[in-house]
């Protein structure tokens, strides 16, 4: 099954999350469904595209400021989000490893703390 039947069947949910400087900020294309032999997609744009302020994500800057070898990486307040402390929230799954995706080092080769060589990897 494709990520989109994992979306429409509810074994993928994307909830309360923050998004900044993704597809333009436009909460209507953080995610895009593409075909895979180009078929028309549409309908299943505009349900995913429904789905992202319902599901209460948003765009909003993180305050992050990055200069010549400094980062301050501590989000702002404006950009916490209160499901992320709430642990009866369906948005919070508890789990015996830190990060989001089991053992997998998601963050390496595109993100900024990886490209700046302040992630280690075990």
């Amino acid at each position: 099954p494709s990520s989109f039947d994992h979306f429409s069947t509810g074994m993928l949910q994307i909830v309360a999350n923050t998004f900044f400087q993704v597809n333009e900020d436009d909460p209507n294309t953080i995610f895009r469904v593409k075909g895979v032999s180009g078929e028309s997609v549409v309908s299943q744009q505009e349900l995913l595209s429904a789905y992202f302020l319902s599901a209460d994500n948003h765009v909003n800057n993180p305050g992050f400021q990055i200069e010549l070898q400094q980062m301050q990486l501590i989000p702002d307040e404006s950009f916490i989000h209160p499901e992320w402390y709430n642990p009866q929230s369906n948005a919070v799954q508890i789990v015996d490893y830190c990060g989001a995706f089991d053992r997998y080092y998601w963050l390496e080769g595109w993100s900024i703390l990886a490209s700046s060589g302040i992630l280690t990897y075990p």
